[in-house]
């Protein structure tokens, strides 16, 4: 084949020319189709070529094919392979190489069938024809089959030898045939991405049945684990890019491979837990030669369970932290009436109690802790010995008989006579001023006197009682309801 540094097209008269002859040629054929075949298209490029040798061969052809309508392409270009293929004449690798030539210049290339596909295969085997490999990869990338036509074609192709030599010949002449077989079937990209792989990797998968791999939306396919890992590790580059390979690898380890969590911790960076802030975020990836997968693996399990160690440990310090804050309130209680009506708003939070509340293991412990308290609380209150309690002196009982309550309002009690003696208004008349002496029975005895006496002591005592309990009561509701308060704000 000649070739050309500085191809040009063919002169418009010589294109002429040969138009009005395929036109001639279209008009006078007795065969079913009235356009040439690929040997005959191949043969006028090459003669156009040495008419003018400023021009190439494939720019010849490609110049016919233009000419040549797409549909009076595919049939002849078909028919005339398999012709070659049956027919063992001296002009058969002349042949094969102008079809795998249109092959590669035409814009629509014919489909095979499974027959035609091991016609091509047996030939190969039997005479390592390059050309046959070359028509193979471009079948597969300008076929037109369906997703349901093309896998068993493709499982047919895997499972042969020829399928390495496919592979070589794409990286070697098409550098994006990746992305031209994803963008035919994109509802399948994980599978495709899977049987480019050696076949020692994927032999299981190349032995999949076609009805078993219409339904893999259901069933998903086993990847490698070093493969899904490198996958996802760009995932989480592309939202948040910047970032070492090896860092973002740990941020996968600690949130157990998902993405969406590894993204969202990453995106703001000031919330990050605290067994990933040690690390270097520039930290890359470690690659060493030569060692195995399963070293690998065993040691991203160990660097995953050194962060939940790491993790776990943060969160017990921060449980002590809380038991000693709280142990050290409980002795801080009010002495006055506490007004909590602003507890649950959002900004009453104190700056220490931010990032508390972000893990739901340490909301856990908290509120174990704070359980722990109140139940130690409510134990030594009950077992309390009451015999201590201190008693109210003389001067109180006098001040609290001469006290008297309405409403919640406090009255002077009273005023005295004259000759320090109190009115009592239920002795009548008699007495006072003036009148005669009290009845001897109206008057209050000794005995009565100490009785009346005991009797005010219990009611006090009584009193003091209740209100340390009413000061408890409520000093326990205001630490539920900031439990509560933090609950809600968790959820």
């Amino acid at each position: 084949m000649t070739s050309s540094a500085t191809p040009r097209d063919i002169p418009a008269d010589l294109l002429a020319c040969v138009q009005n002859t395929l036109v001639t040629w279209n008009s006078n054929s007795e065969s079913s189709s009235p356009w040439p075949t690929a040997l005959q298209i191949y043969q006028i490029g090459k003669l156009l070529a040495k008419l003018d040798e400023g021009t190439t061969v494939r720019s010849s052809l490609r110049q016919l094919l233009n000419v040549i309508p797409d549909s009076h392409i595919v049939e002849p270009l078909r028919d005339g392979l398999f012709h070659v293929l049956e027919t063992n004449d001296s002009n058969r690798e002349e042949c094969l190489e102008a079809v795998a030539e249109i092959y590669h210049l035409a814009p629509r290339v014919p489909d095979l069938t499974s027959e035609q596909l091991t016609t091509l295969q047996t030939t190969h085997r039997r005479s390592n024809d390059t050309n046959i490999v070359q028509i193979l990869a471009l079948f597969l990338l300008k076929h037109q089959l369906s997703w349901e036509e093309y896998l068993p074609l493709l499982h047919q192709l895997h499972e042969d030898p020829i399928w390495n030599d496919v592979i070589d010949w794409f990286q070697d002449h098409e550098p994006g045939w990746q992305q031209t077989l994803l963008q035919k079937h994109p509802d399948h990209v994980d599978y495709l991405q899977l049987l480019w792989q050696p076949i020692e990797d994927v032999a299981k998968v190349a032995q999949m049945s076609p009805s078993s791999i219409e339904n893999q939306q259901s069933t998903p396919v086993v990847v490698e684990p070093g493969v899904e890992l490198q996958r996802r590790i760009h995932q989480v580059l592309q939202v948040v890019p910047g970032l070492g390979e090896g860092f973002v690898e740990l941020c996968l380890s600690y949130y157990k491979g998902d993405v969406e969590q590894t993204v969202a911790a990453l995106i703001d960076m000031d919330h990050l837990p605290p067994a990933l802030r040690l690390y270097d975020r520039k930290l890359p990836r470690r690659r060493i030669e030569g060692r195995n997968k399963e070293t690998e693996e065993e040691e991203a399990k160990q660097i995953a369970k050194a962060a939940l160690l790491a993790a776990q440990r943060q969160q017990e310090e921060e449980a002590y932290m809380l038991d000693m804050v709280m142990r050290q309130g409980a002795h801080d209680e009010y002495n006055d009436d506490y007004d909590d009506q602003y507890d649950e708003t959002e900004g009453n939070r104190r700056a220490s109690d931010e990032g508390l509340y972000d893990n739901y293991d340490a909301v856990r412990t908290y509120n174990r802790v704070l359980k722990g308290i109140v139940e130690e609380q409510a134990f030594w209150e009950d077992d309390r010995n009451t015999n201590h309690t201190q008693r109210l002196s003389s001067n109180k009982k006098v001040a609290q008989e001469d006290a008297s309550v309405e409403n919640g309002k406090m009255y002077r009690g009273a005023d005295k006579l004259k000759g320090g003696r109190i009115p009592n208004a239920g002795r009548g008349g008699r007495g006072g001023r003036g009148g005669r002496g009290s009845n001897k029975k109206d008057a209050p005895t000794e005995g009565s006197t100490n009785a009346e006496s005991s009797s005010n002591g219990n009611a006090n005592d009584n009193r003091s009682k209740g209100n340390q309990r009413a000061k408890e009561r409520k000093l326990a509701n205001r630490r539920e309801k900031q439990k509560n308060a933090a609950a809600k704000r968790m959820a």
